[in-house]
C-alpha cells in the first residue's frame, strides 16, 4: 500500500511495507506511539526532511552509505544499523601451522604471529 507521510514539512511517498522496516511507523501503525497528523491527514513527523531523506534510502536500500553523523536518526526511528557487529567474519586458515584460523585480511593467526615474534 502506499503511504504519503509529513517530516518537517516535506511529504515523502513510499510503501507501507517499506515504511514498516522501521519500528518506529510500525508501532504508529499498531497505535503503540502517538502521533500528529498534518491539514491534509498525513503523519506529521517533526524531524528534519534533510535527514529522513538519508533514513528511507537506508531502509529502501541496506547498502545505502548513511552518513555517520545521522546515526541518531536511526535510533530514533528505531531502524538496525550496526550490522556489521552482527555477521559473522569468515575466516580463513593460517599460512604457518594451517590449523587456527585467521581473518582473510591476515596471513597468519595470533598464535603464530607471537611465536615468529619471540624467535
Amino acid at each position: 500500500m502506499i503511504i504519503t507521510i509529513n517530516v518537517g514539512g516535506k511529504l515523502f511517498t513510499t510503501t507501507t511495507e517499506t515504511l514498516f522496516l522501521s519500528k518506529y511507523f510500525k508501532e504508529i501503525s499498531e497505535d503503540k506511539i502517538k502521533c500528529e497528523k498534518d491539514g491534509n491527514g498525513y503523519i506529521f513527523i517533526d524531524r528534519s526532511p534533510k535527514t529522513f531523506q538519508h533514513v528511507l534510502d537506508f531502509i529502501r536500500d541496506d547498502k545505502y552509505p548513511f552518513p555517520d553523523e545521522y546515526e541518531y536518526e536511526l535510533d530514533f526511528y528505531k531502524i538496525q544499523y550496526k550490522f556489521a557487529e552482527t555477521i559473522e567474519k569468515e575466516l580463513v586458515p593460517c599460512k604457518k601451522c594451517k590449523f587456527r584460523q585467521t581473518e582473510p585480511k591476515y596471513v597468519y593467526c595470533d598464535f603464530c604471529v607471537r611465536g615468529m615474534l619471540q624467535a
